[in-house]
């Protein structure tokens, strides 16, 4: 007998989840995936998560609603619960830096008012939704991953390391706690 999928809620806006539908047609790729059809930055969610993944998201916007959609995520995280962060940040260390800088000048040109924010930019909107502690992965792809967690140090600490270990991907993984950047 197989496990049982995870129930997903995916929030997105309905052009998306059209496109990724003709992407992945089989309707087994979508077992477990609710999806709703939503702009996040203004649909009201009651439930609580264990997972949270924002991909290339904060970049189209400009620092008031990156920082007032990421504190919306975060409110979102039950306890216990992790918020992935996948973007471009250019003051992180990775193989082009040239990527990141000419994804920033797309997001300028293409977007309203958005732009690739930093990593220490991301590290002090955490601490105003009260996520304090994350774990950042450089990856291959020029990209990063933050990775926070809401809940107490020691339960974090273990998802974290375990999610490292788990991350072949990563070029170079660096803990940070807010005031004690890497």
């Amino acid at each position: 007998q197989s496990p049982t999928p995870p129930q997903i809620d995916l929030v997105d806006l309905p052009e998306v989840l059209a496109a990724a539908s003709k992407l992945y047609p089989s309707l087994e790729d979508w077992q477990g995936i609710t999806f709703v059809e939503a702009d996040f930055r203004v649909i009201s969610l009651a439930k609580r998560y264990g997972l949270i993944v924002l991909s290339n998201f904060l970049h189209v916007y400009g620092e008031n609603e990156a920082e007032e959609l990421l504190c919306k995520a975060a409110s979102l995280l039950q306890e216990g619960g992790l918020l992935l962060i996948h973007d471009y940040f250019p003051d992180r260390q990775v193989p082009s830096l040239a990527k990141g800088a000419l994804y920033d000048l797309a997001m300028m040109l293409n977007t309203y008012n958005g732009r690739c924010h930093t990593s220490s930019t991301l590290r002090r909107w955490l601490q105003k939704c009260s996520l304090p502690k994350g774990q950042m992965l450089d990856l291959s792809t020029d990209s990063s991953l933050l990775i926070t967690v809401r809940g107490t140090p020691r339960v974090s600490d273990i998802i974290l390391s375990a999610l490292t270990a788990a991350r072949p991907f990563a070029a170079t993984a660096k803990t940070f706690r807010h005031g004690n950047p890497p």
